[in-house]
């Protein structure tokens, strides 16, 4: 029987460990952020020594032959990956770390497939076993969770990864996964939103909440960096329409017919944007679908920037929450969006609907306007709260079919940064586009 090495680049580990020889910090700093761990080395001595590089560099000590030595050493490991000559071999490989982000990506996709190959392998073994659906299932989809779950850096990190990361995020802020939004002021006093952050939309029927959060979906797409949205309350065709009429600007205002072809321009070139992804509801219905598909999504070539679900209260809740409560429902689901998007790596923005209370009372709203869950504010990273200002003394309240509305942003929650930070923006409902003032 003829047996196939699992895919790998010894030259390609040792070309980048060279590059941590030669600028420990910075090249660490760059593993660090690509989810490089000493796993991700197909040789075991390889990923001992890159161990060692990532401790020395958490301790902020210098990173050399012997630096590196001396740690190996300590841990009575020197001899196992090939003394000090092997050391000094591997530094002397490059004479720059100009190509050390081209290594970095070629371990890090050999490691996956190699991850891939091994999951897949696993659960070709487990559906070969013997019995009903059910117990074959329960013996498969460990395996599954395991294919989805390829790209997700689901390692369990020790202190010292932990600690270059931090540092990494500190001293290179930039090089932190973050997704803008379409409003540069707002980002700017808000915060950009992060990876692995649940940011809840919320607000009345009305202000726009579908809208807001295309626009963030949209234009990360337009940037080519993947944009996920899930509707479960309107049509794909619905929603490319609102895109296509945002891109036409007032251009596509009205029912004639130069608008209307502007307007199909528009939704050829949406149609064009293999960065923009859209499931409606049958293919959204549950938080199990979404979860999937996310995974999916985060597994698959390209960094996948924002998740929008539209919105919470229509998702179908977990099926082992069924007997319960409505309020345990919605909890359970949203923990469930929170740890995915830690999962997943990009921020997850979810909608939601406020109760009536801030308009009874006539204020601004606060997140225990939050339907259904308390749990909801709890889970969240963020909480964004759209609703309309009340109007100035003098002034009238503008009516519910006009084409453009003032609709106050309001940062309610940043478990990160500042919070009650507000923001006013301009709703043009003819053209689905939020403009900041």
């Amino acid at each position: 029987m003829i047996t196939i090495d699992p895919p790998h680049a010894i030259e390609a580990e040792e070309n980048l460990l060279s590059c941590c020889l030669l600028d420990g910090a910075g090249v660490v700093a760059q593993c660090v952020a690509a989810s490089v761990g000493p796993e991700s080395f197909y040789l075991f001595s390889h990923g001992v020594i890159f161990q060692c590089v990532v401790a020395l560099s958490a301790r902020r000590e210098p990173i050399d032959v012997s630096t590196v030595a001396e740690e190996l050493r300590t841990r009575g490991q020197l001899d196992s990956v090939g003394g000090y000559p092997f050391l000094t071999q591997v530094s002397s490989r490059l004479p720059t770390t100009l190509h050390a982000g081209f290594f970095i990506e070629k371990i890090v996709d050999l490691a996956k497939q190699r991850r891939l190959q091994s999951s897949l392998a696993g659960a070709t073994e487990a559906a070969k076993r013997t019995g009903t659906w059910r117990e074959i299932w329960d013996f498969v989809e460990p395996h599954l969770q395991a294919v989805r779950d390829t790209a997700a850096d689901t390692r369990q990190r020790s202190l010292a990864d932990i600690t270059a990361q931090a540092v990494c995020w500190r001293l290179r802020p930039d090089e932190r996964l973050a997704t803008a939004t379409p409003w540069p002021g707002w980002d700017r006093v808000a915060g950009t939103p992060r990876g692995g952050e649940l940011i809840v939309i919320a607000g009345r029927p009305g202000t726009g909440k579908t809208t807001f959060a295309g626009c963030i979906a949209h234009d990360a797409a337009a940037r080519g960096q993947i944009a996920a949205f899930f509707s479960l309350e309107m049509s794909g065709e619905e929603l490319v329409d609102r895109f296509a009429l945002r891109r036409a600007g007032r251009k596509g205002i009205g029912n004639d017919r130069h608008a209307n072809a502007i307007v199909a321009e528009q939704i050829e070139a949406i149609g064009a944007m293999q960065a923009l992804r859209l499931y409606e509801s049958q293919d959204a219905a549950s938080i199990t679908q979404i979860e999937a598909t996310c995974r999916l999504l985060a597994a698959a070539p390209g960094r996948l920037a924002a998740v929008v679900i539209d919105y919470l209260q229509l998702v179908t809740p977990p099926a082992d929450t069924k007997r319960e409560v409505r309020e345990q429902q919605v909890a359970a689901m949203s923990r469930r969006f929170k740890l995915l998007a830690r999962a997943i790596g990009c921020p997850v923005f979810l909608c939601a609907q406020l109760n009536r209370e801030s308009e009874k009372d006539e204020r601004r709203p606060r997140t225990s306007d939050l339907r259904e869950s308390g749990a909801i504010e709890q889970d969240a990273d963020r909480c964004w709260l759209l609703y309309r200002p009340k109007p100035k003394p003098g002034e009238a309240l503008p009516s519910e079919d006009a084409n453009e509305i003032e609709v106050m942003l309001y940062q309610a929650k940043c478990r990160n940064g500042p919070a009650g930070i507000e923001a006013m923006l301009r709703f043009h409902r003819a053209t689905f586009n939020f403009l900041a003032e």
